[in-house]
């Protein structure tokens, strides 16, 4: 590194400190850690929400809140009545219509951030989170500032092989 500038004297110190710093369990109290919010858009969704949900729910990372956007026509449809039955606790934004998918999200962010979190989590209701996928998207972010948005990867869910497998019908 050149470190001739203030910019780059804290570049090459942030490379140095990320590198010499391990990836930490994030396994924390509710009280200590940062606030998530994972936020999820709903529609047409009923077929994915029980192994999704069950994912996050299963995450070693405890200081999670749930928010769906919900962008039925209907109020009382198949996904907002399962989430009602299932998963109570889980906060429902319906805007009146459909946002689509980046508005949608931008809603709940701002919903999060009223909501107090710290960060959010834009995820989709097709997803399945393996254990720890909060707690190393959170290792990346909090080991290094620069970082600001972070993603896993994305693997394809077989449905007509779920039960042959043991895993929901993830791939590999």
């Amino acid at each position: 590194f050149d470190a001739g500038t203030h910019e780059s004297l804290v570049e090459a110190a942030s490379y140095i400190m990320s590198m010499h710093r391990p990836l930490e369990k994030m396994q924390l109290e509710e009280k200590k850690s940062h606030k998530v919010v994972a936020g999820f858009l709903l529609y047409n969704a009923r077929k994915y929400l029980a192994e999704f949900l069950n994912s996050i729910k299963s995450q070693d990372y405890s200081n999670i809140s749930l928010m769906a956007l919900d962008n039925n026509e209907d109020e009382q449809n198949e996904d907002v009545k399962f989430l009602k039955e299932n998963f109570p606790e889980i906060q429902i934004v319906r805007p009146g219509t459909n946002t689509g998918f980046g508005f949608g999200h931008n809603i709940l962010i701002q919903a999060a951030r009223t909501a107090g979190a710290e960060f959010y989590a834009a995820l989709n209701f097709d997803m399945i989170l393996e254990h720890n996928f909060i707690s190393e998207l959170m290792n990346t972010i909090l080991k290094n500032p620069k970082i600001c948005s972070t993603t896993g990867k994305i693997m394809r869910w077989d449905f007509n092989n779920r039960d042959r497998w043991g895993n929901e019908g993830r791939t590999n």
